[in-house]
């Protein structure tokens, strides 16, 4: 039966007749255990589920725990910055757990040359970067040029000019 809860075992034999009353036992809840998930996750990265674990409720009260290889768990877009909803199955039941994917905040660019002539080429292969993202911890990474995006410069005029530098989501001039 897919019913849960106290039924009746009949058994009949020779004109005898004896009833056990057994109970179904089913899952009702699951709940992500705390911190088996990474509940920030940055833009583009693809958020590790691998240690996720869940707690199993029984209809009886009793608890057992899920390992991840028990487990359905559904992919989140982290291509944008925004929360999402990371969801978590064990047969026909879920529970869900918000991710927060986050982005850059600031980029402080250094390596390249301040000063150059009228006509020559802007050189950006040893800029690197220090990059604060808006995750809770304001983490700060190094990142190298070839990780950087440099907009167009024109050199052929003479004057102060702008560098677009694009790390992930965030763009600074």
């Amino acid at each position: 039966t897919d019913e849960m809860g106290e039924k009746s075992i009949v058994i009949k034999y020779r004109g005898a007749e004896i009833s056990y009353k057994v109970m179904v036992r089913g899952i009702t809840e699951i709940s992500v255990n705390a911190g088996s998930v990474k509940t920030e996750v940055k833009i583009g990265a693809a958020p590790d589920a691998s240690g996720i674990t869940a707690m199993a409720t029984y209809n009886n009260g009793d608890q057992a725990t899920l390992q991840n290889s028990q487990l359905s768990i559904q992919n989140i877009d982290t291509s944008a910055v925004g929360v999402k909803t990371l969801v978590v199955k064990y047969g026909s039941v879920q529970t869900t757990v918000n991710v927060t994917v986050y982005g850059v905040k600031s980029i402080a660019v250094s390596g390249i040359s301040k000063v150059i002539k009228v006509g020559e080429t802007l050189v950006t292969s040893g800029a690197t970067a220090i990059v604060t993202y808006n995750d809770s911890k304001s983490t700060v990474e190094n990142v190298s040029a070839s990780d950087l995006t440099f907009g167009a410069f024109d050199s052929s005029v003479m004057g102060e000019k702008n560098l677009a530098v694009t790390y992930l989501d965030k763009t600074e001039q």
